[in-house]
């Protein structure tokens, strides 16, 4: 490794991964688990504040457990706001070109949205702006949303979970939904 790298690495800090137990949805258990996690890891939460779920595909009938439960965004948003946050926004676009809307109200996310007062929305219908790229090899430029741009702090909250093309699905494949389409 070479120094810039290695001074690099000590700057970001090590980097840790905090599994804990929980054997069903409930509000109270999540949000505990998710508040000892941001107090282990001394997180700074301040300002707007974006979250983004994966809720690329949820349907009844076909994909009912594919998607970040509501009722873990929830506790997310309940544990920010012991923060004071300046303002709290979720966002999520569909991958498959399917109405993002639909997914969300599938899922019960517009429900959570409604219950906690925080702003839900898809990506796609919200402003874009260009971010360059410094290090791009074959893009040299990514339209994303304002609002990620915009967020102080920002949340990523993947859904564990087999993927018919990837195998496996994760934050790097929860990106996938930040992508203007």
């Amino acid at each position: 490794m070479n120094n810039g790298m290695q001074h690099q690495r000590q700057a970001m800090g090590t980097p840790r991964v905090i599994i804990r137990s929980c054997n069903d949805y409930v509000l109270d258990e999540i949000s505990g688990i998710i508040r000892e996690s941001v107090k282990d890891l001394n997180l700074n939460i301040k300002g707007k504040i974006f979250i983004k779920p994966n809720v690329v595909a949820a349907d009844k009938h076909c994909s009912l457990h594919s998607f970040t439960h509501p009722m873990v965004t929830e506790a997310m948003v309940r544990i920010l706001r012991e923060h004071t946050p300046d303002q709290i926004s979720i966002g999520e676009s569909s991958g498959y070109g399917s109405p993002t809307r639909m997914h969300l109200k599938e899922a019960g996310y517009f429900h959570m949205a409604q219950k906690t007062g925080v702003d839900l929305f898809d990506l796609d219908e919200r402003a874009m702006v260009r971010i360059p790229l410094e290090k791009g090899v074959w893009h040299r430029e990514i339209l994303l949303s304002k609002y990620i741009k915009d967020a102080d702090f920002k949340v990523w909250m993947p859904k564990l979970k087999y993927h018919a093309f990837a195998s496996i699905t994760h934050a790097l494949k929860l990106n996938i939904g930040i992508l203007s389409h």
